[in-house]
């Protein structure tokens, strides 16, 4: 009775953090966050197609090479060399399937899509482990608590890596770019992976947990960087908006005191600053997508891209015309 419990907690425990955690790093992203139904489906990926090619990759090679050294190398080398490629190459999949969507702008939102496929594969592969320790309750507590704050984190901050490099890429859209940092930013990922497998693998091969609170704290440097490098690209971005806005002010579109509110998180709060008639939240959201927009005409060569952007200024302008036409009759 009490191992059916725990397997129904384990539903739980494995699911509910992930989405929060989900749910955190999507309202990280402070300038232009990512549509709420494509971030879900990335997180979907991640919990299924992710789980789905990488164990099953994982579990062809494993056995190979199991067969031919034996079952304890293939356990190890399993753990320690096919697991962080294989999953790590399967979680990113999806990444390259929406790098060409119109939401995925720049590393802000690589890094945001991918911490949400390695979200969705920490779900699955958590709740796999609660239950293979439903029958001891010590260690079923042990392993929730140590995977929910390690182990699945851990997914997301490797398949964060190669999200940036790939939203990287698209931003500053160089040929050289395509091919040098996507595989830059997966190699960072599966060293990352490497690391946190291979201090596990030592902790339970010497019976020490020396080796775990090694990997703790590599963790938490690493978790640090990327999270700094993060903070870095929001940077950016606020800076972009202010350039790209100030090219605003002359056409009348901006005024010059809303440039400096609007590349500004907090500077975007309140009512004092925009007249009662506009909405503030869609003039927000217009004038931060044109600044997008016009950067991402302006990094484009002639050609179809930069047509397309063009019409997007266009269209993103008359937006804000609406929107403030109100206030300007006034």
């Amino acid at each position: 009775m009490l191992t059916l419990l725990l397997i129904f907690l384990s539903v739980f425990c494995a699911s509910l953090p992930m989405i929060v955690l989900l749910a955190i790093v999507w309202w990280l992203d402070r300038y232009e966050r990512e549509p709420v139904w494509l971030h879900s489906l990335v997180f979907l990926w991640g919990a299924i197609g992710g789980v789905f090619l990488g164990g099953a990759s994982g579990f062809i090679l494993e056995g190979a090479i199991g067969l031919i050294f034996g079952s304890q190398a293939g356990s190890i080398a399993g753990a320690v060399m096919i697991a962080p490629v294989v999953e790590e190459i399967a979680k990113g999949l999806v990444i390259l399937m929406i790098v060409w969507n119109r939401h995925f702008d720049n590393a802000t939102d690589g890094f945001v899509y991918g911490a949400a496929a390695g979200l969705g594969f920490g779900m699955v592969e958590n709740f796999m482990y609660f239950a293979m320790m439903s029958a001891d309750p010590g260690m079923w507590l042990a392993t929730v608590f140590l995977r929910t704050l390690f182990s699945a984190p851990m997914h997301a901050l490797a398949s964060a890596c190669f999200g940036a490099a790939v939203g990287y890429a698209k931003w500053i859209r160089r040929p050289w770019a395509y091919l040098v940092l996507p595989p830059i930013g997966l190699a960072c990922g599966i060293m990352i992976h490497f690391l946190w497998n291979l201090f596990a693998v030592a902790s339970d091969e010497f019976n020490t947990g020396i080796p775990f609170l090694f990997s703790v704290l590599v963790f938490t440097g690493e978790l640090l960087l990327v999270f700094l490098l993060f903070q870095l690209s929001l940077y950016g971005e606020s800076l972009m908006i202010r350039r790209q806005l100030a090219k605003e002010i002359s056409t009348g579109l901006i005024p010059a005191d809303h440039v400096s509110r609007l590349s500004s998180y907090f500077g975007r709060f309140g009512r004092s600053w925009l007249p009662p008639e506009v909405d503030r939240s869609r003039y927000v959201k217009k004038t931060t997508e044109l600044a997008f927009r016009m950067a991402q005409r302006d990094s484009c060569s002639q050609g179809a891209q930069r047509d397309f952007y063009e019409l997007e200024v266009h269209r993103i302008r008359t937006e804000i015309w609406e929107i403030t036409s109100r206030d300007r009759q006034g």
